[in-house]
């Protein structure tokens, strides 16, 4: 085994450890010299050392190899560090709402729900108060007598700033300790709800909790808001939806998921990548997802608490963001192995082409393989 490559599993594994340790004592330190205990900022550590305790089983599934498992939890801690980030950071958020109209006064359902876009639009664009925060309205061809508004709002500030300049308590937090309930989803399956006397009534819920999922919850829209909130650009975007799907391969039924880490040499598709390079990618990841937990929740109680504990954390951050800094994310700079290939790849394309590609660094698809071509470049 090349000691070199065991060395940095060894220390990214101690740094990772090193992290969730310190979860135990982050509330107390960050909330040090708070008179008041603050039922968010305790939900808040609680998503954060639930998530700690998870790169902690993760640390034992990458000792034994379970590679496609570090994977499978990997993509649900990403997925937690970007709506954690909402819940702290995410000041706006949009909802939208179907409208149905009735035939009133002569006009059909349809004239009036022309009537009543056009009047709204009209509304809108005259500054009225009453529907500033409206961003779009949508008539739906396939339903005349309906349609749809999409607001912007922001989280919740206290009732005595007026200016809606300070502290705020962003919407994406109730969403995941009120309002989102994923099982009330089953509410109308005849095998639970056959003898139910509230089975019709209950379509209404189930209709809710989908557009919460579609709209807050899942993988697109939590990136959407990100964006919504200046929080991510375009291409950290794109990054982030790379990552998921490569991730997810190993959550679906595919080849990946049954082969690439098996032993068969018949189904052996894959160039055969060292285990210790596998083992150092997924404490990469962890790496840099614990690293940015703790910078979102950090800088949070830098800003609100002058008597924060603060030092010890950012020493540490800074050592991991060091040790984990050859893993190219959607937070961090590529480096010069990364330059170096884009270069080469926009070349291939100049000369195939006949034209200047677009000017951006170009991304990488697999993360394994990069880093076993990394690790082969000498460039670390």
């Amino acid at each position: 085994m090349d000691n070199t490559k065991r060395s940095i599993c060894d220390f990214l594994e101690e740094l990772i450890s090193t992290g969730v340790s310190l979860s135990e004592s982050i509330e107390r330190d960050l909330t040090h010299g708070l008179s008041v205990a603050n039922l968010y900022h305790g939900d808040l550590f609680d998503v954060l050392q639930s998530e700690f305790q998870t790169m902690d089983s993760i640390l034992i599934l990458v000792k034994n190899q379970k590679f496609k498992e570090s994977f499978v939890i990997i993509r649900t801690l990403l997925e937690l560090l970007l709506y954690f980030w909402l819940m702290i950071e995410g000041k706006l958020y949009r909802q939208i709402t179907t409208y149905t109209v009735q035939p009133l006064d002569g006009l059909t359902a349809e004239e009036r729900t022309k009537e009543i876009v056009q009047k709204w639009k009209d509304k809108k664009k005259q500054g009225d108060v009453g529907y500033q925060q409206i961003i779009d309205i949508q008539e739906l061809p396939k339903k005349p007598n309906m349609f749809r508004v999409v607001y912007q709002f922001e989280g919740l500030f206290d009732e005595k700033d007026k200016t809606r300049s300070g502290d705020f308590i962003p919407f994406y937090y109730f969403m995941l300790t009120d309002h989102y309930s994923p099982s009330i989803l089953n509410e109308q399956k005849e095998s639970i709800s056959a003898a139910d006397y509230l089975y019709e009534s209950k379509s209404e819920h189930i209709a809710i909790q989908k557009q919460f999922y579609y709209s807050y919850m899942r993988f697109e829209s939590i990136l959407d808001n990100l964006e919504l909130n200046n929080l991510i650009i375009k291409n950290q975007k794109e990054y982030l939806e790379i990552h998921y799907n490569f991730l997810s391969q190993f959550v679906h039924p595919t080849k990946e998921a049954v082969w690439r880490f098996g032993n068969r040499l018949s189904h052996k598709t894959w160039p055969n990548i060292p285990d210790d390079v596998v083992s150092e990618q997924i404490l990469l990841y962890v790496a840099r997802i614990q690293f940015n937990f703790l910078k979102i929740i950090t800088d949070k109680f830098r800003k609100e608490n002058p008597l924060a504990l603060l030092q010890t954390y950012f020493r540490f951050m800074s050592e991991l963001n060091l040790a984990s800094s050859h893993f190219w994310f959607f937070d961090n700079n590529p480096t010069s192995y990364d330059i170096r290939n884009s270069d080469i790849r926009k070349d291939a394309y100049r000369h195939l082409e006949k034209k200047e590609p677009p000017d951006i660094i170009i991304y990488y698809e697999d993360p394994i393989l990069r880093l076993n071509e990394l690790k082969h470049s000498n460039q670390i």
